[in-house]
């Protein structure tokens, strides 16, 4: 790339990113009363998912498997804690561990429902992610699961989209590489 393409194409990625954290930060966490606590401690969810696009193959059609496979994780993490939840008489660190155990082994198939395996587990651990930066997103109930699920797509979507965006521009700089 030559240097009038890279700083073009420079310029508007690092434009994206700004609006991308303004979008996200004004947000606010979709007014979940968690994420007034913490600021809104969403917006690293689409940074992350901003560079899954390209693990995902730089298109749309990888993105939206994406989105599916993380979708997937997310659910794979809610049914973590519920059995953790189910499984506590035994005590906490006895009850995560076979949950994990139980959810991880169903999450080693991933290609039998057309998902990608890395984003199953990238959207089972942003989930976590979540809980970590917010604890009362998550209480036990299905509608904070679902909150979160719900959060955590949306966040992701931007994330996606912002990297489409990014190889969009760099298709749209490169005539500038060109000698004349």
């Amino acid at each position: 790339m030559k240097f009038k393409q890279q700083a073009v194409y420079a310029l508007l990625t690092a434009i994206l990113a700004g609006v991308v954290t303004y979008v996200t930060q004004a947000m606010g966490g979709l007014g979940h009363p968690g994420c007034k606590e913490m600021g809104n401690a969403l917006t690293f969810i689409s940074f992350c998912t901003w560079a899954c696009y390209f693990v995902a193959g730089c298109n749309v059609k990888g993105a939206l498997n994406w989105i599916w496979s993380m979708f997937g994780g997310a659910i794979c993490a809610a049914l973590m804690f519920i059995l953790t939840f189910a499984f506590i008489g035994i005590g906490y660190l006895p009850a995560v561990s076979i949950a994990v155990i139980i959810v991880v082994w169903f999450m080693m198939f991933p290609e039998k429902v057309k998902m990608n395996g890395a984003a199953v587990f990238i959207g089972t651990a942003m989930f976590f992610a979540l809980h970590a930066a917010c604890p009362s997103f998550i209480d036990g109930s299905i509608g904070k699961y679902c909150w979160v699920i719900v959060a955590e797509m949306i966040y992701t979507a931007i994330g996606l989209l912002a990297g489409f965006l990014t190889i969009w521009f760099s298709q749209i700089t490169a005539p500038l590489g060109k000698d004349k």
